[in-house]
């Protein structure tokens, strides 16, 4: 797919977006010596792979740094910022399990017993409508796990809630 209107100086990056455009991965074998070399990348990756698998890139690269930096933020201590970041991958209906995982165990830990229910229905949701492997199939029957386990333990503390009321009657 060359375009001869291209510059000379931009071919190289032509030839790497080339080999590398099948594995969607081009970003990381390609290295750019300035900005507009960097834009006129982007372009040509958007004229080669079609605006919407380049939209879905981009969309699944910023979806995977926001879990990198919930886990950085959940190192530090933050857990509320990183909530916030797992949140909005679950909202776009990541489909991948690290946001709906981490979100379970905080909300466990914290006892936020309805929001670990909420997150994990999403998930089962998601990975239900994700054709695939034997892997998808495991994670919506380990969602699903977690999801009965948080349902007994919601029932649970209903049930305690109800019998301090009445021993206060």
């Amino acid at each position: 797919m060359r375009n001869n209107n291209i510059k000379p100086k931009f071919s190289r990056i032509l030839e790497e977006l080339e080999k590398a455009k099948k594995t969607m991965n081009a970003d990381k074998i390609v290295s750019f010596q300035s900005r507009k070399e960097k834009d006129e990348y982007e372009k040509l990756k958007r004229e080669a792979i079609g605006e919407k698998a380049y939209k879905l890139q981009k969309k699944q690269e910023y979806q995977a740094m926001r879990n990198l930096a919930g886990i950085e933020l959940e190192k530090a201590g933050k857990i509320e910022e990183a909530i916030l970041l797992y949140e909005k991958n679950v909202k776009e209906r990541f489909d991948g399990n690290h946001p709906y995982d981490r979100l379970a165990i905080i909300y466990r830990r914290t006892m936020m017993i309805e929001d670990e229910i909420r997150t994990l229905e999403k998930a089962i949701n998601v990975f239900e409508n994700i054709e695939g492997q034997g892997y998808v199939l495991k994670k919506v029957e380990s969602f699903k796990k977690r999801l009965d386990k948080a349902k007994l333990l919601r029932l649970k503390l209903i049930n305690d809630k109800e019998q301090k009321k009445n021993c206060k009657v």
